[in-house]
């Protein structure tokens, strides 16, 4: 019988979410409990004034906060009444592609490429333009802007958007002398660019924009590759051949096009994108930092997926997590594609902080498996310490591994038997090794007809392999651990939800994706103590929330994916 001694406090975590364009994902602003105030009951009670202070700056936050919720919900609900009230004539329904793309502007971006400084004038050639310029001319111009361009998938299938977005997000610039690099972004709705100033003005905006893209050497423009029809057939040989010069009309027109529809939507939407940057994109390593800095204080583990070079860094340079932690990653980390799984170990439990790195014969792992994705290290205990207690000494070593799947999760079973395998393996690893294995499985309630991991599938597949899942032995209970939806404000049009359906809809993100599995013979899970958390109450202390319906990101928490906490009973 174990002891209450015998226990092994574990989290998993996904800490990634927004790159780059706060309005990708539909997020909570307010959820409800955003600040952790005292009743007036309480205040009543006999509380200091620097207390009451204190509290009447958290009230008001807490107002503006709801303000700004509300704000945002009507922003979200008018862009779904522009894209579904058919019986409205007039606004950007009844715009056409060229009324936002004009005949000047066209002009400028041939000027731009031919004449100007950019790094394409001798690579782009006369003749694909004006080619691209007659197909423009006859009859795509006149494309409405909302029914057969925003909504049109035919122009999402050709990748004529969602291509050129992607390969034109940001730059970076190495600065002379000092060998630094900058990041700079296009000025646009779907990047972090957060001038206040320029997206409100169409002027300004335009000459920002080509700045942007045809900046000298460094240009966006530089990016902008001919279409593959192999890779993407939906469209033609006459539109591979023209399409560079027609991505770049269709991004200036996609761009143009999202800042009339949520300018329509709210004149002062570009605050409000300013609030969700700084939160999400400028501030989210430093809030995630936070969260684990609060957690940390009963955690003898923390597993985390999808951790960026910058994340790791910030993470050793926190006094908190580098004195109780030792932050483990493998030795594959990837700084570039920034999707690596850590494992942080606690010294205090870990008594001999001394780890090996477990290598998985990458034959055994299935294919698309990325540098990064998986990290496995094993305990060195060394008997003899003296240091180190009896209850240290008696248990068995750890073996942890933290892993991020596939989108489908199609990798995740076969990592997992790998992995299992290794630590089972007599002539390879001690006998007495023991597994616990953190990981966002990309699982799902269902396989959408054999495309993708379902939970069923996971829990059968491990049946045979002698682990436990920590939500239980029932993969109907297994609880969401995701809850997003794209908006209409990114490129990908043919993923996105009406505001009105971003709980219900079938392209929902809402599933159990994120589990904790453990060695049946060698752990038991104490039911009680295991919680998942999506929001962030922002009092002091800190404290850790799960809200029901609710979308996150939130302003205080910036993942996609809860927080998962566990307590294991080890044998």
């Amino acid at each position: 019988m174990t002891t209450k001694n015998n226990t092994f406090r574990i989290c998993t975590w996904n800490c990634a979410a927004i790159n780059d364009n706060p309005f990708e994902y539909y997020v909570t602003i307010d959820g409800g409990d955003a600040f952790d105030i005292k009743s007036n009951e309480e205040e009543e009670k006999g509380t200091s004034s620097l207390s009451s202070v204190s509290n009447d700056n958290n009230n008001d936050n807490k107002k503006r906060l709801k303000e700004e919720q509300k704000r945002y919900e009507r922003t979200m609900e008018k862009i779904d009444e522009q894209l579904l009230d058919r019986r409205t004539k007039n606004g950007l329904r009844a715009m056409k592609i060229s009324d936002l793309l004009t005949n000047e502007m066209i002009e400028d971006l041939r000027r731009s490429i031919f004449e100007g400084s950019c790094a394409t004038k001798d690579t782009w050639t006369h003749r694909e333009f004006e080619e691209c310029l007659k197909f423009w001319e006859h009859g795509f111009k006149d494309k409405l802007v909302i029914e057969e361009f925003l909504l049109n998938d035919e122009i999402g299938s050709k990748r004529l958007c969602s291509m050129p977005d992607r390969l034109t997000t940001k730059i970076t610039l190495k600065n002379d002398g000092d060998g630094d690099e900058s990041v700079i972004v296009r000025p646009c709705v779907t990047t972090s660019y957060a001038d206040v100033a320029v997206l409100s003005d169409d002027k300004k905006w335009w000459e920002q924009w080509l700045k942007f893209v045809f900046m000298e050497k460094n240009g966006a423009i530089k990016n902008i590759k001919f279409l593959d029809n192999k890779k993407y057939p939906a469209i033609t040989d006459e539109e591979v051949k023209i399409s560079r010069p027609l991505q770049l009309f269709c991004l200036a027109a996609f761009d143009k096009s999202l800042i009339k529809l949520i300018q329509n939507a709210d004149e002062n939407w570009a605050e409000t994108k300013k609030m969700l940057v700084d939160a999400l994109v400028d501030k989210k390593i430093d809030a995630t930092v936070q969260i684990l800095e609060n957690i940390s204080k009963d955690k003898d583990c923390i597993c985390l997926q999808e951790v960026s070079g910058q994340m790791r860094e910030a993470m050793s340079n926190s006094a908190i997590l580098s004195e109780k932690f030792d932050c483990l990653s493998s030795p594959d980390f990837d700084s570039v594609r920034n999707q690596n799984s850590m494992v942080l170990a606690s010294k205090a439990f870990f008594k001999s902080g001394i780890w090996e790195v477990v290598n998985i014969d990458s034959s055994k792992l299935p294919a698309g498996v990325a540098n990064g994705d998986l990290c496995v290290v094993r305990e060195i205990v060394i008997d003899d310490a003296d240091d180190i207690s009896t209850t240290q000494k008696r248990r068995k070593p750890f073996t942890i591994a933290s892993f991020h799947g596939d989108t489908n999760g199609l990798q995740t079973v076969d990592v997992v038997k790998a992995v299992n395998k290794e630590c089972n393996d007599r002539t390879t690893a001690p006998s007495t090794t023991t597994l616990v294995f953190a990981l966002d499985a990309n699982s799902h309630y269902d396989d959408n007809k054999g495309k993708r991991l379902s939970c069923e599938q996971m829990f059968s597949a491990f049946s045979t392999e002698n682990l436990a899942n920590a939500w239980g032995s029932d993969f109907k209970l297994c609880p969401t651990t995701t809850c997003n939806a794209r908006t209409f404000l990114q490129p990908q049009l043919n993923k996105a939800v009406f505001y009105r359906d971003k709980l219900t809809s079938k392209l929902v993100d809402r599933h159990p994706k994120d589990h904790v599995l453990f060695a049946k013979a060698s752990f038991a899970v104490i039911e009680s103590k295991t919680t998942r958390s999506n929001d962030c109450v922002l009092s002091a202390p800190q404290k850790m929330q799960w809200l029901d319906d609710c979308p996150f990101p939130t302003l205080s928490f910036p993942s996609d994916h809860a927080l998962c906490s566990f307590e294991l009973e080890y044998y």
